[in-house]
């Protein structure tokens, strides 16, 4: 473990030197994801039994190596600078209209949880979505379908989180006043998040706000910009907390807790490296060769079998827990699982390499934009997409989020609020 946490830290060093210091851009934030859990791991290297194969260390430094360098390549290739406007303009919207959004994800709400206590029978909220969550991900004779416009109305409530976070952000930095109609929308749409049984909406949002900031803020500011150590004093606190509060929030989703909360979250943020290094020992891969049955790609294969009519085609994942001297280690294995599931060695080089490619147009695109009042998709996009790189050690969101036509949805719905609120030309306020 030794030698994954200093290769880590090195490549960590040139990532953020190669991107002057941005510590927003892909490189340096999945160098960070990887260097944090590798921390734990090394703390809990002793009670696991870890000692990486060499393939595991090859697999987790190499691969973080490679999108460091294609995402750095793309960024030269790139208008790669933030914007020279150091103006922000801010176009207000009609308050009638965020209200009404605002009943809309409350009437979206109110029908999920209907839904959710009906198709598992259980009265008990917290019940029943443990009991939601567990059948939807791990049970092969059970299922719970929820109704289409429940998944569609969820897509809608994601949406306003990101959309509605993003004016927050901007009208804070703007006239320094949080806006409370808009902090409203945003923690319905988290509390919204939180019914399937899934702790990652909500955590995706929360660092999707702070993405917004620091974009914004740059576009603000521009090149003059300095994060004080303040922010970073904050933003460990914020992390700190949210991580004190993680065992807590998992019972209130009806989850049983027996481990200490520290050996929870290691289980969270460190047992990744393990289990990929057992899955690494214990496999040759690639595991499959069949495209119904891919591990990278396992949500839209799921969508087009459907409309093939292959409903007889399994589409969980294949993800068993593992264990180790009585230390329960969950069922994670960081992105590279799946794709050395489906590709070997082979497809850690080329699913690392369409990753690091699409994620750095997009941030690059969102560093370049030039306001003009409305709400920015590419950035709205990154603010989306930075925690897939953010959750790498944790397992593949990125082709989970990409590769889903759940993205089709949320980004139409972005473009359908911009009309909304947007459509008709306003006055432009700049500050």
């Amino acid at each position: 473990m030794i030698l994954i946490f200093t290769s880590l830290l090195l490549i960590m060093v040139l990532a953020y030197v190669g991107n002057n210091r941005d510590v927003m851009s892909p490189g340096v934030l999945i160098t960070f994801s990887f260097l944090f859990s590798s921390c734990w791991a090394l703390a809990y290297s002793k009670a696991w039994s870890l000692e990486p194969s060499i393939q595991t260390i090859l697999v987790i430094v190499l691969g973080v190596l490679e999108f460091v360098i294609v995402s750095f390549c793309v960024s030269k290739v790139m208008n790669n600078s933030f914007s020279e406007e150091r103006t922000l303009v801010w176009m207000d919207i009609s308050k009638v209209k965020a209200v009404l959004v605002l009943l809309i994800e409350i009437f979206i709400t109110i029908t999920a949880i209907h839904s959710i206590k009906k198709v598992t029978g259980i009265g008990n909220l917290s019940d029943a979505i443990y009991s939601y969550r567990q059948i939807s991900l791990f049970s092969s004779t059970q299922s719970y379908e929820l109704p289409k416009i429940v998944h569609i109305g969820n897509y809608f409530c994601v949406a306003c989180g990101y959309y509605f976070g993003y004016l927050l952000i901007k009208k804070l930095i703007l006239y320094k006043k949080v806006d409370f109609l808009y902090f409203i929308l945003i923690v319905v749409s988290g509390y919204e998040s939180t019914l399937y049984g899934s702790r990652t909406g909500l955590f995706m949002l929360i660092f999707g706000l702070v993405t917004y900031w620091y974009l914004l803020r740059q576009m603000h500011e521009g090149h003059s910009m300095q994060i004080k150590a303040k922010y970073y004093i904050f933003g460990g606190l914020g992390i700190a907390t949210f991580l004190s509060l993680f065992k807590q929030l998992a019972i209130l989703l009806g989850r049983e807790v027996t481990t200490s909360s520290f050996d929870y979250l290691a289980i969270y943020l460190g047992a990744e490296i393990k289990n990929l290094d057992i899955f690494i020992r214990g496999n040759r891969f690639p595991i499959t060769n069949d495209i119904f049955h891919t591990q990278t790609f396992i949500f839209i294969s799921s969508f087009f079998g459907k409309i093939f009519g292959a409903k007889n085609i399994s589409y969980k994942l294949d993800l068993p827990f593992q264990g180790v001297n009585g230390f329960d280690l969950g069922n994670v294995y960081t992105m590279f699982y799946q794709f050395l599931y489906d590709l070997g060695y082979i497809g850690v080089f080329l699913f690392t390499l369409i990753m690091a490619f699409i994620i750095q147009i997009i941030y690059s695109k969102a560093k370049s934009y030039q306001d003009n009042g409305k709400v920015s998709y590419s950035i709205l996009l990154y603010g989306y997409c930075v925690n897939t790189l953010i959750l790498a050690f944790f397992s593949n969101k990125f082709y989970e989020l990409v590769a889903n036509t759940s993205i089709v949805y949320v980004v139409l719905f972005w473009i359908i609020l911009n009309i909304l609120f947007y459509g008709r030309s306003k006055k432009v306020i700049k500050k």
